[in-house]
């Protein structure tokens, strides 16, 4: 199984940002953009002199329930520096952006620049409601920067329809009650048997002395609570793909498949994993934290690091110590999990309706680079130069406003931002455990988000039926004897062999598993 240290990923993605992040533009780079700024008329002093009205863009966006007011900061900085006056349509989860765009769209009343998943695309690319961006890419060079890291990330065919996110960094994983080992004087865990141990002796031990047997062993939400323990056999999701020494396969058809759901199927009928898991939902697992119930849980840093998030759980076990569990060495993998080095969490995308209507359109090639690199992504990332930050010797040291007054310009991040020089100026408190987090561990790597689906493919079909018996093998629903008979019908019924293999071809035609 290929597992590649994160270090060289990062490393890779901060000499990118070293030429398209924050302060670090090449020459040519700026030349290039201060060329294509003056091609599509983004000069300000042009704009003024000429007395040119602002051009009006609406983004539609994801913002998990951020929604800053109207004619911040932010928004007149912009409107400053490139004419653009914004408007911000934000929604609090991928569905009500999905149902939002998906009736605009149709209607003939999308919005100028708006959110997308990698899956989205295609369908919408499909339908023919994307413009094709190819011809425009010259236009925006700190795009264009983003997208060489990217490869063919918000491509469709080979065409490009979106505008994409700088790459994620691994921040997830296995989290364990430190007070509770030390109490019970075992260390901390390196094998997953050895995790799988610990947690029992706590959970027989009544950690918290309320003589109740109410400890959970391992929570999470969903299948990510045991995406560690997949990955120690060396397998995935069931609707995961991966790069297996350089080449793109399901793990269902690994020999260790079987092996690892019957291994979670004993976990979960002891009680060591719990039972609830696939019906937990964010608030229902963080009311589980909060209550001080589990011993491992599968989360990010910034549940146990951030204080506003840590505060509900802080306040219920004041004495509770949360620690990172590193890699664990299991039958298949030694490795702390699943990441995909290449998922960028957003792509924009610019509808079809706006084709011929220049003055909009290099508006938004003009707001789309200028959040992307320099004074433009130091604003989204940290506010207003003087006020929220100083620069020292080339480093953004944050004042005492950034905190309460920029605590919002991430919104505008819609091309990302240099990741580890943002949490490190915006979260010095936690810059050892996100470091660590990135650097001290490897995983398996999937490639979820370089995947195009064919037309013939069901793929909704499919995932659902993946999904859907992979969990009932798990929790006893269906005998684990008819595991091939799963496959069979996977093969014969929605034609999977076939899709992966053709993935494979497609992947490996990219160059992309080379770096």
């Amino acid at each position: 199984m290929m597992k590649k240290r994160l270090m060289a990923m990062c490393l890779a993605v901060a000499m990118a940002a070293a030429l398209a992040g924050c302060g670090g533009t090449t020459e040519s780079s700026k030349e290039e953009t201060k060329a294509a700024a003056e091609d599509t008329g983004a000069a300000v002093e042009e704009g003024e002199e000429s007395g040119q009205e602002p051009v009006e863009i609406e983004v539609l966006s994801l913002t998990w329930g951020t929604n800053p007011e109207p004619g911040n900061f932010v928004e007149e900085k912009i409107l400053e520096d490139i004419n653009v006056k914004l408007t911000m349509t934000n929604f609090a989860t991928g569905d009500d952006v999905k149902t939002s765009l998906n009736m605009r769209l149709t209607g003939n009343d999308a919005p100028d620049l708006f959110y997308a998943t990698a899956e989205d695309i295609a369908d919408y690319a499909t339908k023919g409601y994307l413009l094709p961006l190819d011809d425009y890419m010259d236009k925006m060079p700190n795009v264009k920067a983003i997208q060489e890291k990217v490869g063919v990330i918000g491509q469709v065919d080979g065409v490009q329809y979106g505008a994409v996110k700088q790459p994620q960094i691994y921040q997830e994983g296995y989290w364990i009650r430190k007070d509770w080992l030390d109490a019970a004087g075992l260390p901390m865990p390196t094998t997953l048997e050895e995790l799988i141990s610990s947690v029992e002796q706590i959970m027989n031990s009544d950690p918290d002395g309320n003589g109740i047997d109410d400890t959970i062993g391992i929570t999470g939400v969903k299948i990510n609570a045991i995406m560690p323990i997949l990955a120690a056999y060396g397998v995935s999701r069931p609707t995961d793909l991966i790069d297996q020494d350089g080449e793109v396969v399901s793990s269902l058809y690994d020999e260790n498949y079987p092996d690892a759901i019957a291994y979670i199927k004993d976990l979960l009928d002891k009680g060591i994993i719990d039972k609830e898991i696939m019906a937990l939902t964010s608030d229902l697992y963080k009311d589980k934290l909060a209550q001080g119930l589990p011993v491992v849980v599968y989360d990010s840093w910034t549940q146990f690091k951030k204080p506003e998030l840590y505060a509900p759980i802080e306040e219920n076990n004041p004495d509770a110590e949360w620690v990172r569990i590193f890699d664990l060495e299991g039958p298949g993998a030694t490795t702390s999990g699943l990441y995909d080095p290449t998922s960028v969490g957003a792509i924009y995308c610019v509808p079809a309706q706006l084709e011929g209507d220049e003055e909009k359109l290099d508006a938004i090639w003009r707001l789309l680079d200028y959040v992307a690199a320099d004074e433009g992504l130091r604003l989204v990332s940290y506010g207003l130069e003087g006020e929220h930050y100083t620069v020292e010797d080339g480093t953004i040291v944050a004042t005492d406003r950034m905190a309460t007054e920029a605590d919002f310009t991430w919104v505008y991040q819609l091309l990302g931002r240099n990741e580890m020089e943002y949490l490190g100026v915006k979260f010095p408190y936690a810059k050892a455990e996100i470091e660590s987090g990135v650097y001290d561990r490897t995983y398996i790597r999937l490639v979820n988000t370089l995947v195009e689906y064919p037309d013939w493919y069901q793929r909704v079909d499919a995932q659902r039926y993946m999904d859907e018996e992979v969990t009932k093998f798990m929790f006893g629903e269906r005998p684990l004897e008819e595991y091939d008979a799963f496959l069979e019908t996977l093969d014969s019924t929605y034609n999977y062999k076939e899709f992966v293999a053709g993935v494979n071809e497609y992947i490996q035609g990219t160059g992309v598993l080379d770096n």
